[in-house]
């Protein structure tokens, strides 16, 4: 298995959450690649394991990133019936080849190549502007945590204003009629742009502007190194105060089509 540069020396935001143990386990991984393991269980050790080991850290009460909680309310959430899925974003991440395992026909695309893409998994190099599918294409569509970076241009990516919104517009196309989107974003007090979005309850609204609706929504906050739920209205209270430029809140979405509520 080869496994992308960023993911080995831990600049990966998708990556193993702890320095050590990462690379104790890609060396395990590597070796059980070496000697004929199948691909697909390699990197679903590798997914399954970074979940372990992030909820450890937790537990340990030391910091670690979003990506954890996020992966996992995905889980939670996913239909199990609707089987054409698309990961946006997903260069970097292991969740395709949970998606594969439990079944799902999995499409991916990103505007980075992806090093560690499962074998049984459809990739296509590409902007979210020009992407090669029918209308009514996907069941199921997935962004974690990447809606926030479309149009900024940090990754080398093209820059363009409402990079996000334009997103939406085309996820709508690609949605069908009864089809869901999962979207995790950073969340706060006040919409910003830093090298990424962070989104406050005007700019969620939004959303909604070209014909989907939000089903369902979640919030999880960052508090001593503990990620816990929270609600909108703890803001309003002042229960606790954001880091500033550093994600600390992230919000969970589910989308559908408007005329299918």
């Amino acid at each position: 298995m080869k496994l992308n540069k960023d993911i080995l020396n831990g600049s990966s935001s998708r990556g193993f959450p702890h320095a050590q143990l990462k690379f104790l386990l890609l060396g395990t991984l590597k070796f059980l690649s070496f000697i004929g393991v199948p691909k697909l269980m390699v990197g679903r050790l590798y997914f399954w394991l970074s979940i372990a080991n992030g909820l450890l850290l937790q537990f340990l009460k030391r910091r670690v990133n979003e990506r954890t909680i996020e992966y996992l309310w995905i889980l939670r959430n996913l239909d199990k019936n609707k089987k054409k899925v698309l990961d946006i974003g997903c260069s970097g991440s292991f969740l395709s080849y949970e998606l594969i395992a439990r079944g799902y026909d999995t499409f991916g695309i990103d505007i980075q190549g992806y090093y560690e893409k499962p074998l049984e998994m459809k990739f296509y190099l590409s902007d979210i502007r020009s992407l090669p599918f029918e209308n009514d294409f996907f069941d199921q569509i997935i962004l974690v945590s990447t809606l926030e970076h479309i149009g900024i241009g940090t990754f080398g990516d093209p820059q363009y204003e409402n990079g996000d919104l334009i997103a939406l517009k085309e996820i709508k196309r690609l949605l069908t009629p009864t089809g869901k989107v999962f979207i995790t974003v950073p969340y706060a007090e006040k919409s910003s742009i830093t090298w990424h979005r962070f989104y406050d309850n005007q700019r969620l609204q939004k959303f909604t502007e070209n014909g989907l609706i939000i089903l369902k929504e979640e919030y999880f906050r960052c508090i001593k190194n503990r990620w816990t739920k929270f609600t909108k209205k703890d803001f309003s209270k002042g229960k606790f105060t954001l880091e500033k430029n550093k994600v600390s809140c992230i919000v969970c979405l589910i989308l559908a089509q408007k005329e299918n509520k």
